[in-house]
């Protein structure tokens, strides 16, 4: 489960999530890639998506 940082709500939005991995050359290919998120909820729910599709 992805935990929700304190950091999150100190930052400006919006904000692009991108996927981190060497085995995965193409990010955008399992949608690695995430733009425009507008709040904390909006990169915890991104973030797990991305976790889901590669796990």
């Amino acid at each position: 489960m992805i935990r929700q940082s304190l950091s999150l709500k100190k930052i400006s939005y919006p904000v692009a999530l991108k996927l981190r991995s060497a085995d995965i050359p193409h990010k955008s290919d399992i949608q690695g890639v995430i733009l425009y998120l507008r709040n904390a909820k909006e990169v915890a729910d991104a973030s797990q998506g991305i976790f889901d599709r590669t796990a």
